[in-house]
């Protein structure tokens, strides 16, 4: 990051904690960089409710890929680099436009509660229709 113009000091490396303060820590960053080969579940989910855009590539397994998938449902495919090259490249640029990450930040626990990745009735209504077909499927087989 240093190479590219981002100040060293600015990156915050956390460790295990608990729950509370973790979500506490997300009031001190601007924007989250996934991990790989183990790409974020719930801690994507939790960052994008706390306000904080998380930068992801897609991994190579279903597991690489949890972020892609909560990062498009709740609206922000623009946090999503094609490649692991491009995924540096993406990060520094967010990283240097802190008053866009600051616009984003106040709106984003809303639009990601109306969006399909906060939806808990519709993702009820689409889970038991899932099941219901499956049902029918195999009494009907």
């Amino acid at each position: 990051f240093s190479q590219r113009g981002v100040d060293p000091s600015r990156i915050l490396m956390e460790g295990r904690s608990p729950h509370l303060e973790l979500l506490a820590a997300y009031n001190r960053i601007d924007l989250a960089l996934d991990t790989q080969p183990y790409s974020g579940g719930l801690t994507t989910c939790e960052a994008l409710w706390m306000g904080v855009p998380v930068v992801t590539c897609p991994g190579k397994t279903f597991a690489g890929r949890h972020s892609i998938s909560h990062l498009t449902n709740a609206g922000y495919p623009e946090f999503i680099a094609k490649d692991l090259p491009s995924y540096t490249d993406l990060a520094v640029s967010w990283a240097n436009r802190l008053d866009e990450l600051t616009a984003m930040r106040e709106k984003m626990r809303e639009q990601v509660r109306k969006s399909p990745l906060g939806d808990a009735p519709r993702f009820a209504q689409d889970f038991l229709a899932l099941l219901q077909q499956a049902w029918r499927s195999r009494t009907t087989a």
